[in-house]
Formats: C-alpha cells, sequence, structure tokens
C-alpha cells in the first residue's frame, strides 16, 4: 500500500537497553510497601552476613529493621484501603437507579408530562 505522504517511523528503531518507557514509568510507581519490603530484606540480608561472620551486628541496624517490619503491614493496609475507595469512587453504578426507574414508568403510564 503506498500512501501520499511518507509515514514517521517512531524512535530509531534500536531496542532501549534501559528498558521501555513503560517499564521506566512503572518502576516510579511501586507502592511504599514493596519499596520497605525490598529495604527490610536488604537490611535482614546484611544482619544475617554479619552473624555468619562472627562480626557485631550494628544496633541501629537491629533497629531499623525491627521498625520496618513492624510497619510494613500498616502501610499495605493503608494503601490497600485508599485503592478500595479509589475504586468505590471510580465505580459507575450499573443499570437504573430506582428513581429513574419510576420516572420512565410515570413517563410511560402518562402520569408525568416530559
Amino acid at each position: 500500500m503506498n500512501f501520499p505522504f511518507p509515514r514517521k517511523r517512531s524512535g530509531t528503531g534500536k531496542r532501549n537497553t534501559i528498558g521501555t518507557e513503560k517499564e521506566r514509568f512503572l518502576e516510579t510507581k511501586t507502592a511504599l510497601h514493596e519499596d520497605l519490603y525490598a529495604l527490610a530484606r536488604g537490611l535482614v540480608k546484611s544482619v544475617k552476613e554479619d552473624i555468619d561472620a562472627g562480626k557485631k551486628v550494628d544496633p541501629g541496624r537491629l533497629y531499623a529493621t525491627t521498625n520496618i517490619l513492624g510497619k510494613l503491614n500498616l502501610a499495605k493496609n493503608y494503601e490497600d484501603d485508599i485503592r478500595d475507595d479509589e475504586a468505590e469512587q471510580n465505580r459507575k453504578p450499573k443499570g437504573l437507579s430506582e428513581e429513574s426507574a419510576n420516572l420512565i414508568k410515570d413517563l410511560l403510564m402518562g402520569k408525568v408530562s416530559a
């Protein structure tokens, strides 16, 4: 099929090694509980490595780990509540409301004039 005008090419045709634009966007939209989980996991791993190596574990890292783990569930529940509230607000009612149904019924029965 011949076009009367040249087709525009999107990009250079080379695959981006960093990732697609969508992937990079989604990485910035991670939830707080996912970030806290990754941080806590890293802290637990480093504490375990220090214990296995016989090194003294910094009390600040232990405190931070327990503090983050304690707040992880709170953050997850909060984000779930916000997501549920937004979904409830965005949900459109299906079908007619009772008021609309009664109005249509009255119009068809001739009780109300349009």
